[in-house]
């Protein structure tokens, strides 16, 4: 059933939520889509400021039909559409084990994937920062662990879709 607000905003019906549930099971072979600003690329590398040092929005691939969905605004409708998509894989993600650069395994920082569905936007997902078993709210507080972060999710991203010029 078409969600008229979403239908207004240009969103395709198969990423309305629909009263579908939260879904908080992640396959490890799924893919997780991040958009990127075309300046969020240099050659077929991801940069760092792509992400965020908590609370990454992404899209499951398991809810989209295609890579771009994640493109789609569902604030304004002023989609997304010459920026890029760049994927990681599940597994990859929740794996990864960052020490804290001064206090060690003290302060290990974890990643967690939680299904967050938005009204127009099934697939919507947040890539949460862990600092043991505390969900960070805010970005942590050591500027390394911010870099160390997001450099990792740099090398481990791979990009779907590449940028395009506006055309004139």
């Amino acid at each position: 059933m078409a969600n008229n607000h979403c239908e207004d905003l240009g969103i395709p019906e198969h990423l309305h939520q629909n009263d579908r549930p939260v879904k908080p099971h992640f396959d490890d072979g799924e893919k997780i889509y991040r958009r990127l600003a075309p300046e969020h690329l240099e050659g077929n590398r991801v940069v760092e400021a792509a992400f965020d040092s908590y609370d990454t929005s992404v899209n499951r691939e398991k809810y989209s039909q295609d890579p771009g969905d994640v493109l789609f605004n569902i604030v304004d409708g002023n989609h997304y559409r010459h920026w890029g998509v760049a994927w990681l894989r599940v597994s990859e993600i929740e794996i990864l084990r960052l020490p804290h650069p001064v206090l060690g395994d003290e302060k290990i920082h974890t990643f967690k994937l939680m299904h967050k569905p938005e009204e127009c936007m099934y697939p919507h997902s947040e890539m949460s920062v862990r600092q043991g078993d505390k969900t960070l709210t805010k970005r942590p507080k050591s500027g390394k662990v911010r870099t160390q972060l997001k450099e990792r999710l740099s090398l481990l991203s791979k990009v779907a879709i590449r940028p395009t010029p506006p055309k004139a």
